[in-house]
């Protein structure tokens, strides 16, 4: 049997992130029940994306069960590269936790939040300490989270 995959596409915008309790409830329906595996690790790919004219990010979140989730988002409002590899995260994160995963493997390309969030590099921008404190605690609900 191949890879089950969900695609969603969304918007997000100034009011703040989207709710993915649905689409986590949607995913479960679809899961075929995996063999008893004690707390299985997911792959979290994140992806953000920022230039003059538009600004987004891609999620894939990778399960047991040959479980394929993949996560478009497309901002309503400027942020900078950085901004949106943090915002990938987040969506990431928070989809993972409504799934109730709870041993993460994170990927991401961007070395400069990986370096941040592996507390290899001091984090000065004031906005983006902001973004570290919340990831920093989203990361807390999960047993284990390799970034």
């Amino acid at each position: 049997m191949g890879n089950r995959i969900i695609r969603i596409s969304c918007l997000i915008s100034t009011q703040g992130a989207i709710k993915s309790q649905a689409l986590a409830d949607f995913a479960v329906e679809l899961s075929p029940q995996p063999a008893k595996a004690e707390n299985p690790e997911w792959i979290l790919h994140v992806d953000g994306s920022s230039n003059n004219r538009s600004c987004g990010a891609g999620v894939v979140l990778e399960g047991p069960g040959d479980i394929l989730i993949e996560q478009s988002l497309k901002f309503e409002f400027n942020t900078s590269n950085n901004q949106a590899e943090y915002e990938a995260i987040i969506v990431g994160l928070n989809l993972a936790i409504d799934l109730e995963v709870k041993k993460l493997l994170c990927k991401s390309d961007s070395q400069l939040v990986v370096s941040l969030l592996k507390e290899e590099f001091e984090v000065r921008e004031t906005l983006l300490q902001q973004y570290y404190h919340f990831v920093q605690g989203l990361i807390a609900k999960f047993d284990e989270v390799t970034i």
